[in-house]
């Protein structure tokens, strides 16, 4: 059956065989043809791999998109190369990687390497690419946990209370408690109570030099992302930049909705984030808060001003510029201190930024969801961040150090190295260590990263 409209003329492509390797396995190239690549030829290729009416919902009238004659032929190959190697691709499912194909060429997001038909090699990587061959092989060698019910505790607010889901919220307790315990929390953590210094230099050549070690650190899993609205390879530098001055109320209210998480209160009034009543009635006390109280609209507004923050969506990463500060250090100790602070709040922020979205979501199905979505990332940025650390101890390689440094003095910068720590989330982080405990690293690494959240017990 062919495409009803006459083929689109293009020009044939000279004739190369490759043979590559690429997860212990063997793929061939044979990019040749001797008649003109259009719509009729590509719908025989469609349907040869799946069937008419996949091709029709694709290249029909009802398509939402046109190939034009270039993508066309891309797309004639990419097939080809499919079906000759299907053998190799274990575990890919054909009906969606064909319909990856097809979105990514049709809006024109091949990597510029692999547009030449006549490189094999580079078209045969990119075909691969796109379809996620690699994040299929990479967790089809990982085994689920046998028994997933084990680690379901970890996942809840407090195993020693009922299941939240049975409960009704008590909404009287939490209207009459949340104001008091909130503000008590925050007032704790007060930054306006500590001293403070400010880095004035532009974090992006921190990030970018975090950037390129966390794509190794984490290598194979990371570099295997493919599926992110913005995926890593993308440039950071319209993606990370200074936070704002001014906040507004949705702001407040998403920090105050985030420390909440950290409250008994939310356990003992059956709070549940799945619930959309729960969540309505939380926001509600928190604007409310925020409407008659100017101190506490202050008080989170100093919150926020020290308080980096990831877009979860549009993958933005946002840094603050003040440090706290330990009055017994010189200037030069400060700010190598400070300088380490920074480097720990862009290890954690760009784990939000490389996390799949599929693993993201899974926090919507537990009880505690702040363990996929802080406490997995602190676990990560954690990770990271004390690999750096021992870079520069070791002083192994000087390249990277001078990213991260960013003008602090290099012996107060690595001297400064052996005292940083940080730990934020606590709870969620600990319970996140316990479930890397018992499935190891490369099930949390592929989940995280990859979107397999069942390699930790999550169906």
């Amino acid at each position: 059956m062919h495409w009803p409209q006459p083929a689109t003329p293009a020009r044939g492509v000279v004739q190369m065989r490759r043979e590559f390797w690429t997860n212990n396995r063997k793929f061939v190239v044979e990019n040749s043809s001797h008649r003109p690549v259009g719509r009729g030829e590509l719908f025989d290729i469609f349907t040869d791999l799946t069937n008419v009416e996949t091709a029709t919902h694709m290249l029909g009238r009802r398509g939402t998109r046109a190939p034009d004659a270039a993508q066309t032929r891309w797309l004639y190959f990419a097939f080809r190369f499919l079906r000759d190697n299907k053998a190799q691709l274990v575990g890919v499912n054909l009906n969606q990687a064909l319909a990856s194909l097809f979105k990514v060429v049709c809006r024109g997001q091949i990597r510029a390497r692999a547009v030449d038909l006549t490189s094999e090699l580079n078209f045969g990587r990119e075909v691969l690419r796109i379809i996620g061959y690699r994040r299929t092989y990479l967790a089809g060698r990982l085994a689920a946990p046998k028994n997933p019910s084990a680690l379901e505790q970890f996942f809840e607010r407090d195993d020693k209370l009922p299941p939240q889901t049975s409960l009704d919220l008590d909404e009287s307790l939490l209207r009459g408690q949340l104001e008091t315990d909130i503000v008590a929390l925050m007032k704790a953590h007060d930054p306006g109570g500590f001293a403070s210094i400010r880095l004035r230099r532009d974090p992006l050549g921190t990030a970018k030099a975090v950037h390129r070690f966390a794509r190794k650190h984490f290598r194979p899993y990371i570099a295997a992302i493919e599926t992110l609205p913005v995926t890593i390879s993308a440039p950071l530098t319209d993606r990370v930049s200074l936070l704002e001055d001014e906040f507004t109320d949705d702001r407040r209210v998403a920090l105050l909705a985030n420390r909440a998480e950290h409250l008994d209160l939310l356990t003992a009034a059956h709070y549940n984030s799945n619930r959309q009543r729960d969540e309505q009635v939380l926001e509600e006390i928190l604007r409310d808060v925020l409407k008659r109280r100017k101190d506490v609209e202050d008080l989170v507004d100093r919150h926020l001003r020290v308080t980096p923050r990831a877009g979860h969506t549009q993958k933005f990463v946002k840094l603050q510029r003040d440090f706290q500060r330990d009055k017994a250090h010189t200037e030069k100790q400060a700010r190598a201190n400070a300088q380490w602070q920074r480097v720990g709040s862009i290890s954690h922020e760009l784990m939000h930024f490389y996390c799949h979205h599929d693993f993201e979501k899974k926090s919507g199905s537990v009880k505690f969801g702040q363990v996929i979505t802080e406490g997995f990332t602190e676990l990560l940025g954690l990770e990271l961040y004390d690999a750096l650390r021992q870079q520069v101890i070791n002083n192994t390689d000087t390249d990277l150090i001078k990213g991260l440094r960013a003008g602090a003095a290099a012996d107060e910068f690595k001297q400064a190295a052996n005292d940083a720590s940080r730990q934020s989330y606590v709870k969620a982080l600990n319970r996140a260590r316990e479930i890397q405990t018992r499935v190891g690293k490369p099930n949390v690494w592929a989940a995280y990263f990859l979107g397999k959240p069942q390699l930790i017990g999550l169906a």
